[in-house]
């Protein structure tokens, strides 16, 4: 199909769009569990309004992935849980920005479905 990196956008013919690209590197993953959102949303200790996780690697980048369970209010996330993907360390000389592409699976146990939200 063509080099790493290389994206192809179709259009479909009720005008949504189909984008496909080819990479070398393998995808990574980061999971985190909850058993109960109620006791999650709960536990903030007080004046927190959210949790931050581990350190993780991929691509040799550090992330952390930080969850409001009550929602960002500034990011109008009221109400909702809101999430981000944050680099946790600063990138290497000579870099100014980096390209990377993230998806988040939040599965719901009362409807047995994921919500899948790509960015």
């Amino acid at each position: 199909m063509g080099e790493s990196g290389a994206q192809y956008t179709f259009k479909v013919h009720d005008g949504t769009k189909i984008v496909r690209s080819m990479r070398k590197e393998p995808p990574a993953h980061y999971r985190i569990e909850i058993d109960s959102f109620t006791s999650f949303q709960h536990a903030l200790p007080m004046g927190r309004r959210f949790f931050k996780s581990t350190q993780f690697y991929v691509e040799g980048y550090r992330w952390v992935l930080s969850i409001y369970p009550n929602g960002k209010e500034v990011d109008n996330g009221k109400d909702h849980i809101s999430l981000y993907l944050q680099m946790a360390a600063n990138l290497g000389d000579g870099y100014s920005s980096i390209n990377a592409t993230c998806k988040f699976f939040i599965y719901d146990y009362i409807r047995k479905m994921y919500l899948v939200v790509q960015g």
